[in-house]
């Protein structure tokens, strides 16, 4: 269990949901619309099984660390 690592991780959310409270603040109906699931699965169909082996490798790597 590598403490700092943690704490790093937990320092940079917090940074990101400050940032991301501060963009709401200026414009509260955002930017573009983030696609549907329908969207998505139409441009990239084997999107769902890219993203479960990205996920895999990644916490594979990080029990590696």
């Amino acid at each position: 269990y590598d403490r700092h690592q943690e704490e790093g991780a937990v320092e940079g959310f917090a940074d990101r949901i400050m940032v991301g409270g501060e963009m709401f603040q200026q414009d509260p109906s955002g930017g573009e619309a983030i696609p549907n699931w329908t969207r998505v699965l139409a441009a990239f169909p084997d999107f769902p099984q890219e993203l479960r082996r990205a996920t895999l490798a990644d916490a594979e790597n990080r029990a590696l660390v």
